[in-house]
């Protein structure tokens, strides 16, 4: 399945041309009762959940634009309260695991990108 809806309770600031974002898997995932009947019911060609990866950045989506969730409701996944629309996606071959917070640049003297004087 598709999706072309993220819910998320904030907006990013996005540029015209939208924004890329890695999707990362939660590291546990179990849904149980309602809630796994509610995936199955908005994907039914899901597999058995132990098919799927855990804890790894998966691919990057592209986020288009933020809508309220009252501007989304042709999408039956959209609950919000904000709607990121998603236009395009791409799929890693390989998850990505044991990549732990955001990249920081590096800081020593040799790689410093500060002008030398």
């Amino acid at each position: 399945g598709v999706k072309r809806v993220e819910n998320r309770s904030w907006a990013p600031n996005l540029p015209p041309s939208g924004l890329w974002v890695a999707v990362h898997a939660a590291a546990s995932f179990h849904p149980s009762g309602p809630e796994l009947d509610a995936l199955r019911s908005a994907w039914p060609a899901m597999r058995s959940l132990d098919a799927y990866p855990l804890g790894a950045i998966l691919g990057l989506m592209h986020v288009r634009d933020v809508l309220p969730v009252a501007r989304c409701s042709a999408d039956p996944l959209a609950h919000g309260p904000k709607c990121w629309r998603i236009d395009a996606v791409h799929r890693l071959e390989v998850p990505m695991r044991g990549v732990r917070g955001a990249p920081r640049p590096h800081t020593s003297r040799r790689h410093s990108t500060r002008p030398r004087h």
